[in-house]
C-alpha cells in the first residue's frame, strides 16, 4: 500500500466511510512498526494509551494482538461484560455488551487461533481512561478476571485542553457509550477536573506510548490540542481519533472544530499524516492531499502516522 499517494477521487473515497469501518489490515501494516518500537530496550513495554476506553474492547484487542500468551481474547471480554450485565439485572448492559461497533464479536476458532500465536513482544502495559465510572469499573472487573490487572491501568478522568472544572452527567445507563464533558449545562451534572493528556502522560510517566486511541463523543480535537508537546515530541507510534458532529465536531457549536485544521497542525506542528480508516485501505487526509470533501462531519475513523515513517 502506498502511503503517500493522494486520492484521485474524495468523493468516491469518502463512501467507504462510517464510524464502525476500521482498517483490516492493521495488524499486518504496524508490524514494521512494533519491530522498530521494540528493537531497542526490551524492558520497555509496548504501551497503549486508550482515551474514552468505553468498555474496553480496545484494552483486549491490542493484549491479544501483542501478548496473547495472558489469554485475554474479545470473546472473553465479551463473556466478562455479559456476567456484569447479568449481575447488575441491565438490560441495557445486556443489549450493548458487544460494543456498538460489535467489537465483542469472535469466532471461537479464530479466538484458538489467537492463543495459540506466538506474542510480538516481551512487554505490555495499557493504561485506560474513562470519563464514566460505571465503565471504568467494568474495565476494572474484567481485568481482575482475567488476572491482568498487573499491566491494565485504568483510570476516572476527564481529558480536554485544559486544566479547569467541567462537567459530566452525574448518571448513565452501565455500559454507555455517549458520556462525555458536557458542552452545555447538563440537567444533572457534576463537576470534575479535567486534565491535558500532556500532563496526564508526563504525571504518570507513560511515554513513549505505541499506541494511542482516543474517542471522547466530540471532544477528540480538544484532547489532541492538549496533546500537542508530547505529539511534537513525536513521542507517539500510533494515534487514532474519532471524528463525527457531535461535541466540538458540531458546526452549531460556536467553537467548533474543523477536520481540516485539525490534520493541518498535526502534520505542520508534530510531523504526522492522517487518514480515513476504509476497511480494505487508508485514505490520506493530511496536507498535500486535503480535499473539502474530506469535511463530512460523519461518525469516522483517523489514524496518524509519523510522517518520516511512511515517506
Amino acid at each position: 500500500m502506498n502511503l503517500t499517494s493522494c486520492h484521485h477521487n474524495p468523493i468516491a473515497a469518502v463512501q467507504a466511510i462510517n464510524g464502525c469501518t476500521k482498517f483490516n489490515n492493521m495488524i499486518t501494516m504496524v508490524l514494521p512498526f512494533v519491530q522498530d518500537w521494540s528493537a531497542g530496550d526490551d524492558t520497555v513495554p509496548l504501551r497503549m494509551l486508550n482515551v474514552g476506553a468505553n468498555k474496553g474492547y480496545e484494552v483486549a484487542s491490542f493484549l491479544e494482538r501483542y501478548q496473547p500468551s495472558r489469554g485475554v481474547t474479545r470473546r472473553r471480554w465479551y463473556m466478562g461484560i455479559r456476567r456484569i450485565a447479568a449481575d447488575a439485572k441491565s438490560g441495557y448492559l445486556t443489549w450493548i455488551s458487544r460494543g456498538a461497533c460489535g467489537d465483542g464479536r469472535q469466532s471461537i476458532r479464530e479466538e484458538k487461533e489467537l492463543l495459540t500465536s506466538k506474542d510480538s513482544v516481551r512487554h505490555v502495559e495499557v493504561h485506560a481512561v474513562e470519563l464514566m465510572d460505571t465503565n471504568a469499573a467494568i474495565i476494572r472487573n474484567i481485568t481482575k478476571e482475567l488476572h491482568v490487572n498487573d499491566i491494565v491501568h485504568v483510570y476516572q478522568q476527564a481529558v480536554s485542553n485544559g486544566t479547569s472544572l467541567v462537567q459530566i452527567p452525574s448518571r448513565a445507563h452501565l455500559g454507555s457509550e455517549r458520556g462525555s464533558i458536557c458542552t452545555h449545562k447538563c440537567r444533572k451534572h457534576k463537576e470534575v477536573m479535567s486534565a491535558t493528556l500532556d500532563d496526564f502522560v508526563m504525571m504518570h510517566n507513560l511515554a513513549p506510548l505505541f499506541h494511542v486511541i482516543i474517542d471522547t463523543e466530540g471532544w477528540d480535537a480538544l484532547v489532541l490540542e492538549g496533546f500537542r508537546a508530547t505529539l511534537k515530541r513525536q513521542q507517539i507510534g500510533i494515534l487514532e481519533f474519532e471524528y463525527h458532529t457531535y461535541g466540538y465536531w458540531d458546526t452549531k457549536n460556536p467553537e467548533a472544530r474543523s477536520l481540516r485544521n485539525t490534520v493541518q497542525w498535526l502534520k505542520e506542528e508534530a510531523g504526522y499524516s492522517c487518514f480515513f480508516q476504509a476497511s480494505d485501505n487508508l485514505i490520506p487526509i493530511s496536507p498535500p492531499c486535503w480535499a473539502d470533501e474530506f469535511e463530512i462531519r460523519r461518525w469516522s475513523n483517523v489514524l496518524c502516522l509519523q510522517a518520516r515513517t511512511i515517506s
